[in-house]
């Protein structure tokens, strides 16, 4: 894995930059950043629609960028080099809001990251490799991809069901959804981009 394609790279670049331009703004200049480009619900008076993409390259941590880019690095390139840069990039776009718009009907309070898009380039990964064979949690334990993703299918909605960890579990289904509708739509019309 860790191939090299433009569109991943400069989303990675960007989701990186962001990071430290957040850091930077809230600890060093004392500016709300979140307040601005987090994705906050309809209801709320800091809600505005571009949210809908700039909460896309926000994280909690360095810990959820890391996921985030390493699933990123990992799997787009591959997805990128199937669908082509424009498709790639404006599918990932519609994953990222799709997963956003399932977040907010089933949870309420403000979200960001860029996990949904990426749980729906896990799902086109698996739907073009099925059988690949993928490292688990860099051990040398590998499962088929179609394996791991039912799991992470699974987990996911039981924990979005079950558990109140300020985890957008939801987001992750919806990202997944939407990548599954888009794959299937693609494949039906051949989309050209």
């Amino acid at each position: 894995m860790f191939q090299s394609s433009p569109i991943v790279k400069n989303l990675f670049y960007a989701n990186v930059i962001m990071f430290i331009l957040t850091l930077i703004g809230q600890n060093l200049l004392g500016m709300p950043v979140m307040n601005y480009l987090a994705l906050f619900p309809f209801d709320s008076p800091n809600f505005s629609f571009y949210q809908f993409i700039s909460s896309m390259f926000m994280h909690a941590g360095i810990a959820h960028l890391f996921f985030n880019m390493l699933a990123l690095l990992s799997f787009g390139p591959d997805v990128e080099n199937q669908l082509g840069e424009r498709k790639f990039l404006l599918f990932y776009f519609i994953m990222g809001i799709g997963a956003s718009i399932a977040q907010m009907s089933l949870s309420h309070g403000a979200m960001i990251g860029a996990s949904g898009a990426i749980f729906g380039l896990l799902v086109y990964f698996t739907l073009y490799n099925p059988d690949a064979k993928l490292s688990l949690f860099l051990l040398p334990i590998f499962v088929k991809a179609k394996n791991m993703m039912l799991v992470m299918i699974a987990l996911e909605l039981g924990l979005g069901l079950l558990a109140n960890d300020g985890v957008g579990h939801w987001a992750h289904l919806g990202g997944a959804l939407t990548g599954f509708i888009l794959y299937k739509l693609d494949q039906k019309f051949q989309f050209n981009i």
